[in-house]
C-alpha cells in the first residue's frame, strides 16, 4: 500500500497496475481517498460549531515566518 496526500501520476498509476498483475496487489490511496477514510472514522476531524466568530491569524502568513 502507498499513501499520499496528494495525487498519484499516471506512470505511478499504470506502473501499480503492471506490477500487481500476477502478483501480489499494489494499492495506491490518494489523498481523497485518504481524507475520505479519516472523515468516515472521525479521526482529525474538529466537530463543525457554528456561530463561533472565525479571525485569520495574519501573522502566520507573514513573509519572515516562511
Amino acid at each position: 500500500m502507498f499513501i499520499t496526500t496528494s495525487d498519484f501520476t499516471d506512470v505511478a498509476r499504470r506502473a501499480a497496475e503492471t506490477i500487481s498483475t500476477g502478483n501480489r496487489p499494489i494499492r495506491l490511496v490518494d489523498g481523497t481517498e485518504l481524507a475520505r477514510f479519516m472523515a468516515s472514522l472521525k479521526m482529525g476531524i474538529t466537530p463543525d460549531i457554528p456561530d463561533i466568530p472565525r479571525k485569520l491569524e495574519e501573522d502566520h502568513f507573514d513573509e519572515h515566518t516562511w
